[in-house]
């Protein structure tokens, strides 16, 4: 057994209405484990999608700046505030940047909620990874849940933001671009 809550369990909340953290802490009190073993598991309704806001390479300081997104099924969950310095020496992520839609709404949806959301975030003094995140959320791959293992590394230019470079493939001893 894994006692530790998940960073993603945030997505698990949103779509089940169930809040893991107080459940771990009662099922750890002792007192709530027999009510819940006989309690039928919560059906998802609903699309969720957290964006992990980090630091990228070089991006701490102060921030000198900070503006929330909020509305309808937004959730930030952090520890930074304006006027705080954000160090480099621990974990990058900064935020979460949860958005839920409720059931009957689309996941594009709530991609457009994430998207707008992440537009609404002010992040001054500190370099994060917020426009890569758009980007990877409005590529064609990732709109048609079609992500794999190796889909970043397969699309560099969804991370630096550049346009690929032509890959160059060697054939019949001529190079062929593809």
């Amino acid at each position: 057994m894994n006692p530790r809550i998940q960073v993603e369990h945030t997505i698990t909340e949103q779509v089940t209405g169930v809040d893991l953290v107080q459940t771990q802490l009662k099922v750890a009190a002792g007192s709530f484990l027999d009510k819940l073993a006989k309690l039928p598991p919560p059906a998802p309704e609903g699309w969720a999608i957290q964006a992990r806001v980090a630091l990228l390479p070089g991006g701490a300081g102060v921030l000198s700046k900070y503006i929330e997104p909020f509305g309808p099924g937004v959730r930030i969950d952090s520890g930074v505030a304006q006027g705080v310095t954000v160090p480099a020496e621990y974990d990058p992520m900064i935020i979460k940047l949860i958005c839920f839609v409720e059931k009957g709404k689309s996941f594009e949806a709530c991609v457009e909620s994430v998207l707008s959301s992440l537009d609404g975030l002010v992040l001054e003094g500190v370099k994060v990874n917020k426009d890569m995140l758009a980007r990877i959320l409005k590529d064609d791959l990732f709109a048609k849940n079609e992500v794999y293992t190796r889909f970043l590394s397969d699309k560099p230019e969804l991370v630096t933001g550049k346009p690929a470079a032509d890959k160059v493939a060697a054939g019949a001893g001529q190079l062929i671009k593809v």
